[in-house]
């Protein structure tokens, strides 16, 4: 006997998460549409109130089927995305480097992956390490944009801590997904040595961190992001970054290498520093870069709009090589730096270069790159004139510069001698 009065129609169709809370409260679709989209990546503490819950396929995990949980909802002018990195193994792991794996059959990972063998320890020598949370995240991502329907060129990754880790090792690597991020204490390369031991964080998990991931890289070699900023000179993610010299949990000494790949690679960043400790880094961030850690700040950036990259500004602080004793104790690259939106065409491209701190600091010269250029791009090789043109019309340097095999174009040496001046491109004659 059939209970229906209607029949059950039957559909392939996407997996779809199941909301858990009221649901006269539950977000409806297309709640966030136009709106900017947060993903915002939890430190190693976890996080409480998920509305959401999400039974993943064998791509999301090593089994079939694992729950995860997550929040999603339009707030505060956008949609916060709020996932979870913790993973069920069906085990306890008494080799784990902390309490919080020894004593739960789950396990954090470092918002990467883990070893595909994960519930069997036998077995875990010679299986692959998969990024099993990025697929997470770029599954949710994917979702939250679609059911929100939110502005698909205006999304932002942010996290401190494991969660600035997150927004290192996926956020920034995606440029695709994501317009500008924020990374609080993050660690930037995994690695054991005389400055400090972060490989713990992830080699247990992994399997070492000379396992190969399934994309054929040791693990250590593939979250190197000081590799990645050098061996990519394509448009990347703005990044805002923060560290601390005296960070326990995170060591120093492999952030001031990042710091100059990001400089070398003339990507668009600003990356501070100062002696504070794990907790108290971002506490000590003087007020200007405190608001440009900030989502609010970074929602100037968007996929489909160029923005000015600087690189070797004269007023750039040391951030030394590595030894908590080296270098300014407390500085920053790029900071008093800003510019106005862009004006571009083919043929022409002009945007203000500001400079917002001390005027007495004047002179200083920079390096810009216009990055994410949508209509001025001349082919590699091509040559292009810069001027630069004080606030009353005077053009005060003609620069003469070519766009770079990568399609990249900079005009070294720009000089600033006032809060505001202009910086117009155009193609050679």
């Amino acid at each position: 006997m059939n209970s229906l009065t209607q029949p059950v129609r039957q559909a392939v169709a996407a997996t779809q998460p199941i909301w858990q809370g009221n649901p006269v409260d539950k977000p409806a679709v297309g709640t966030g549409r136009g709106l900017p989209l947060d993903l915002q990546l939890h430190a190693k503490r976890g996080r409480g109130g998920m509305e959401w819950l999400w039974f993943g396929d064998r791509q999301l995990g090593w089994r079939d089927g694992l729950p995860f949980k997550f929040g999603a909802q339009a707030r505060g002018g956008s949609v916060v995305l709020t996932p979870t990195d913790r993973t069920w193994i069906d085990r306890l792991m008494p080799e784990g480097k902390d309490e919080c794996q020894r004593l739960t059959p789950a396990i954090h990972s470092f918002w990467f992956g883990y070893n595909e063998r994960i519930n069997e320890p036998a077995a875990m020598p010679g299986a692959p390490v998969v990024n099993y949370t990025e697929r997470r995240l770029l599954t949710l991502v994917r979702w939250a944009q679609g059911y929100f329907d939110t502005d698909r060129q205006r999304s932002y990754c942010t996290g401190g801590s494991m969660g600035g880790c997150g927004t290192i090792s996926f956020g920034f690597r995606h440029p695709e997904i994501f317009a500008a991020c924020s990374a609080i204490v993050p660690i930037v390369a995994f690695d054991r040595g005389p400055g400090g031991d972060s490989a713990m964080r992830i080699e247990v998990e992994c399997g070492g961190l000379e396992a190969l991931t399934s994309a054929g890289l040791p693990v250590k070699e593939h979250l190197d992001s000081t590799r990645f900023a050098t061996q990519h000179p394509d448009d990347l993610p703005f990044l805002f970054i923060v560290t601390g010299r005296n960070d326990s949990s995170i060591p120093w000494w492999k952030n001031p290498a990042f710091y100059r790949a990001l400089r070398d690679g003339r990507h668009g960043f600003i990356a501070a520093w100062n002696e504070g400790a794990h907790g108290d880094t971002q506490a000590k961030l003087p007020p200007d870069l405190a608001q440009r850690a900030s989502l609010a700040w970074l929602h100037r950036f968007a996929l489909d709009q160029s923005y000015l990259a600087f690189s070797n500004s004269s007023a750039d602080d040391d951030p030394g090589q590595g030894g908590k004793s080296e270098g300014t104790p407390a500085g920053a690259f790029n900071r008093g730096l800003d510019f106005e939106p862009p004006v571009e065409s083919s043929t022409s491209y002009e945007a203000a270069v500001l400079w917002y701190l001390e005027p007495a600091r004047l002179p200083v010269t920079v390096d810009i790159t216009p990055r994410r250029r949508q209509q001025f791009r001349p082919a590699p090789g091509t040559r292009v004139f810069a001027e630069n043109v004080g606030a009353d019309g005077v053009v005060t340097q003609r620069i003469e510069t070519t766009v770079a095999p990568a399609g990249t174009l900079t005009v070294p040496g720009f000089s600033l001698t006032s809060a505001r001046q202009m910086l117009r491109l155009r193609l050679a004659e």
